[in-house]
C-alpha cells in the first residue's frame, strides 16, 4: 500500500490506508474512504461522474470546498456507499455495535423514498454545518 499525503495544521504528514482512521470532518471521512479502497483522487472522480475534476477532491478532502447534496450523492457513488454513512458515530468498518442514533438513522434510511432521503441529508447538512 503506498503511503498518501494528509495535512495537519499546515504541515503535511505521510499517513498509510492502513493507519488512516475517520475524522471528524467530511473531507477527513471521504479521504480515509478512499484510501481504504486503494483510490486514487482521480479515480474517485471518474467514479463519481459528471465532469468531477480531481481538483474538486482534493479541496473537498482538505476542506476547502463546501459540498452540495448533489455532491454528496456524486462521492458516494463513487466511493459505493450511502449518504448516510458520512453521517453515522460509528462506521461500520470499526467493528463496534452501532450506536442508538446510528442504528435509527439506519432504519430510516432503508425504509425512505428518495424524496424523504433528500429530506433526511438537507437536515443532516444543516445539523453538522
Amino acid at each position: 500500500m503506498s503511503d498518501r499525503s494528509q495535512p495537519t495544521g499546515g504541515k503535511r504528514k505521510r499517513v498509510t490506508a492502513e493507519a488512516a482512521v475517520p475524522g471528524a470532518t467530511l473531507g477527513e471521512w471521504i479521504r480515509v474512504s478512499r484510501m481504504q479502497q486503494s483510490m486514487s483522487q482521480r479515480e474517485l472522480a471518474d467514479r463519481c461522474g459528471g465532469g468531477f475534476v480531481v481538483q474538486r477532491i482534493g479541496e473537498i478532502e482538505r476542506g476547502e470546498a463546501n459540498c452540495t447534496l448533489q455532491t454528496i450523492s456524486a462521492l458516494c457513488r463513487g466511493l459505493r456507499c450511502d449518504p448516510v454513512d458520512l453521517f453515522l458515530f460509528t462506521p461500520q468498518e470499526s467493528g463496534r455495535p452501532p450506536q442508538l442514533p446510528d442504528r435509527r438513522l439506519r432504519e430510516l434510511w432503508a425504509a425512505a423514498d428518495e424524496r424523504l432521503k433528500g429530506k433526511i441529508l438537507r437536515i443532516l447538512t444543516e445539523l453538522l454545518e
